[in-house]
């Protein structure tokens, strides 16, 4: 699969997850400018065009490690650093058509482990992060873009 800025909108989210499985989720801004204010997601972002290339799936992970890089740092003594995790895994995509428009576009989820403290962690997007489990999901507003991708993330997991 080639992937193309000029015919297809494709956003790229990570499910960090810790030790224990939880996982990372972000309280996105109350910005109405925004696709889903006030509603918790995984660290998203969309594959801009600087990112595409002919390996899509290269494309793909570059795109959300540019993403990190721009919106999560790391305390750590030498000062702040942006996030870069390790090994990340595409798990699954999905086609999701946004309220109010008729193009669909397309969330490509990976996986990987979060082996930072959240504490260490600071979000410069979105009004506040956490770590959820399954049952903690469940009273939540979460994203309908990364909901069904979240769930899945959970059952394909055994949690």
């Amino acid at each position: 699969m080639f992937l193309d800025s000029r015919t297809i909108w494709a956003g790229v989210g990570l499910v960090a997850a810790t030790s224990d499985n939880r996982v990372l989720m972000q309280l996105r801004s109350n910005d109405p400018q925004i696709k889903f204010p006030n509603h918790w997601s995984v660290p998203t972002g969309k594959v801009e065009s600087q990112d595409f290339r002919e390996d899509s799936i290269d494309t793909l992970e570059e795109a959300l490690r540019r993403e990190l890089a721009e919106e999560i740092f790391v305390r750590t003594d030498q000062g702040l650093k942006p996030y870069s995790p390790g090994k990340l895994t595409l798990f699954c995509y999905t086609r999701f058509v946004f309220p109010g428009e008729t193009i669909p576009s397309y969330q490509f989820a990976f996986k990987g482990k979060l082996e930072v403290p959240l504490e260490r962690l600071e979000i410069r997007e979105g009004n506040n992060a956490s770590l959820f489990s399954r049952n903690a999901l469940s009273g939540l507003l979460v994203a309908p873009s990364y909901k069904d991708i979240i769930n899945l993330y959970f059952s394909t997991n055994g949690l």
